[in-house]
């Protein structure tokens, strides 16, 4: 008996429980539209004076339980262009996800949304959207949560069917002018195509977008390309230095996880040819068929992650990055690595861009090679930094040379010498210019001093010093700016012989591919790139090669240089159009330079160049011949107070900024 009053108890409860929510739902329904207004202008109110907006709408109103309309949309931020107007709009929500306040759209029905940015010199329309909200301070980063949240929004705004008509998208700067207008878009079942009629630098062209979105699986699908079959040109880019960026078809997909807090985003991202130009990249069109990828991103409470499993392809070649970039306090750790293994090498050179090292455009090999690459930065010490880059070669072999003949260096050749990027002179390296010197017919005493200024394991490496290439990133990162370069002879002589007139950014890859090949596949022997550097080095203005050297400064020929007038040649290599900065107004060497005199005299004794007491006796100490004296005051060179300059015994020597250095050579005999 009680557990049936119990049972009624419970049944009656239920029932009051439903006719209050039925009540409540009622009035829900009947006041909905008051509801929404309310809560509409509470939020407009707090943006319009948040952003100073003037936001207006009209006929915000439901229709039925899940569907919005509202008419006559504009925002105009005060005292600036309208940025935003639109007729009409119908949205239909998703009833369930309304209900936990999450909105989702299911469909639009939309008319006459124009948007436009305006800027003005430094006054725009737009920039409130860019503001720094003022927030409570929270150090915490999540950046999956971010992430997330913004694709939850980007996913719950994409309606499943829906219809969008007289769109426009437009952009005015100064006197430019750009305009996106789409006549008619339809979403249907999540998939939409549509044409996107683009007015840009005086002309008028149409593109097609055609792809799905699919809130349901979190996944976006894309892909763009001409109506007409012809090249997409991006607007605007024309404005930088005639810039030109155009491309077949650009496609792109993306799927959302989630991971115990972790964010994963998979997807795949594809261009056709691409044609890239800017001159401060290359002098030359650059045109890449193919390029895709297929990728994982990771991404973490202080993390992103590139994972190993993307895969890169680059017209014919494939390989599979990695990077991480994690943030610790408030400083960046970076870390980059590939590691590609055997692979036949006419992979890679068949699919370097065209235009994008010019030099080697056409070339064609054989053999195999592999890859390593690692790259690991802690921005909080820059001093444990990791760099290495590895391309080992397998029975490889240049078989037929491209656009430029890299064998040139190996019998007499004309050289152009550039200054700034414009031809200064022309001269052969060959025994019919009278000032060129064959290695052997060059003192050896300037042979070795420039060997062990600029590069002490030039016969040693084959093209590259890693260590010395870690050191300059090393301390260019801590000066905030190219102080260093870390290149070698064999570099700066591919650099000078085949490169020298283009300034750009991606000259240095040129130079070091040009390098590798030159080095690895023994296109030049040693000796003769050493004794072609020494015959076209600049040691002053408009003065090139050693013999010139030598009669500039001191009227006699390169076979009859003294130590010390070696060692003060070779001082002056990084900086010979500046030698007058290295002497007192009266013509003598400065002290500080009494260092370097010492550890290149060190390296000529150990070479058996000089003696142990020919080495303590060297100082810097040069008779300038008459065209290099000219301009400084006459002096004996006896009145020079040797004494003073004894700089710390000797054991130092100036960096590119001029600060005196501690030889790393001489530390490493102190610990022996």
């Amino acid at each position: 008996m009680h557990v049936k009053i119990k049972a009624e108890q419970v049944k009656k409860t239920l029932i009051i429980v439903l006719g209050v929510l039925v009540v409540a739902l009622i009035i829900l329904f009947i006041e909905r539209d008051a509801l929404l207004n309310y809560y509409v202008k509470k939020k407009v109110a707090s943006l319009e004076q948040e952003d100073s907006l003037s936001i207006k709408y009209s006929g915000l109103h439901m229709v039925g339980l899940s569907q919005v309309q509202v008419k006559d949309v504009s925002v105009v931020p005060v005292d600036r262009d309208t940025l935003m107007r639109m007729k009409r709009a119908a949205i239909d929500l998703n009833v369930w996800k309304l209900l936990r306040l999450t909105p989702s759209v299911k469909n639009i029905d939309m008319d006459g949304l124009a948007v436009t940015f305006v800027k003005k010199g430094s006054r725009s329309n737009y920039d409130f959207l860019f503001k720094k909200k003022q927030k409570e301070e929270d150090h915490r980063r999540d950046y999956a949560a971010r992430v997330r949240k913004l694709l939850d929004l980007a996913f719950n705004v994409m309606p499943s069917n829906g219809s969008m008509t007289n769109m426009l998208f437009s952009m005015k700067r100064d006197s430019s002018y750009l305009s996106l207008s789409v006549p008619d878009m339809k979403v249907n079942n999540n998939n939409y195509s549509v044409d996107l009629m683009v007015k840009a630098d005086n002309r008028d062209y149409t593109l097609r977008a055609d792809g799905a979105l699919d809130p349901g699986d979190d996944e976006i699908k894309a892909s763009i390309y001409s109506k007409d079959g012809g090249k997409v040109e991006l607007p605007y880019v024309h404005r930088f230095s005639g810039a030109k960026v155009a491309f077949d078809r650009v496609s792109f997909s993306l799927k959302e996880e989630t991971f115990s807090g972790d964010v994963s985003l998979f997807g795949s991202a594809a261009v056709s040819g691409l044609e890239v130009y800017h001159p401060g990249i290359s002098p030359n069109l650059i045109n890449l068929d193919n390029g895709s990828i297929n990728y994982t991103v990771n991404v973490g409470d202080d993390y992103f992650e590139l994972d190993r499993s993307s895969e890169v392809r680059f017209n014919h070649l494939t390989f599979n990055p990695y990077i991480k970039a994690e943030k610790k306090d408030k400083k960046w750790h970076l870390t980059m690595s590939i590691d590609k293994p055997m692979f036949p090498a006419i992979e890679l050179f068949s699919s370097i861009p065209r235009g994008l090292f010019s030099n080697i455009d056409g070339l064609k090999v054989t053999g195999d090679l592999s890859y390593h690459f690692l790259f690991d930065m802690d921005f909080d010490n820059l001093d444990a930094l990791k760099f290495e880059s590895s391309l080992t070669p397998y029975h490889f072999h240049v078989i037929s040379m491209g656009a430029t003949n890299l064998a040139k260096m190996n019998g007499p050749f004309m050289y152009t010498a550039y200054d700034n990027g414009r031809p200064v002179r022309t001269f052969m390296i060959g025994p019919s210019n009278p000032n060129y010197r064959s290695l052997d017919s060059i003192s050896p005493y300037l042979r070795t001093a420039c060997m062990e200024s600029e590069d002490g394991m030039f016969f040693r490496h084959q093209g590259f010093r890693m260590d010395a290439l870690r050191n300059a990133l090393v301390y260019d990162l801590k000066k905030k700016k190219f102080a260093r370069g870390g290149s070698t002879i064999s570099m700066q002589l591919v650099k000078n012989v085949f490169l020298n007139k283009n300034k750009n950014l991606l000259r240095k890859l040129e130079e070091a591919m040009i390098t590798w090949l030159i080095e690895n596949d023994h296109i030049t022997s040693k000796s003769r790139m050493y004794e072609v550097y020494l015959n076209i080095c600049e040691w002053a203005p408009m003065v090139y090669g050693a013999n010139e050297a030598a009669q500039f400064y001191f009227s006699k020929d390169a076979s009859q240089l003294t130590p010390e007038e070696a060692i003060f040649l070779a001082s002056i290599i990084p900086k010979p159009k500046h030698y007058r900065s290295e002497f007192t107004s009266d013509g003598q060497l400065r002290g500080y330079l009494l260092g370097y005199f010492r550890l290149i005299a060190k390296y000529l004794r150990i070479n058996g160049l000089i003696t142990p007491e020919q080495e303590a006796n060297i100082r810097p100490v040069v008779h300038l011949g008459p065209r290099a004296a000219k301009g400084f005051s006459p002096v004996k060179q006896d009145s020079i107070l040797l004494d003073s300059l004894n700089i710390n015994n000797g054991n130092l020597m100036p960096d590119e900024d001029g600060d005196l250095l501690e030889d790393p050579t001489m530390q490493q005999d102190k610990a022996n």
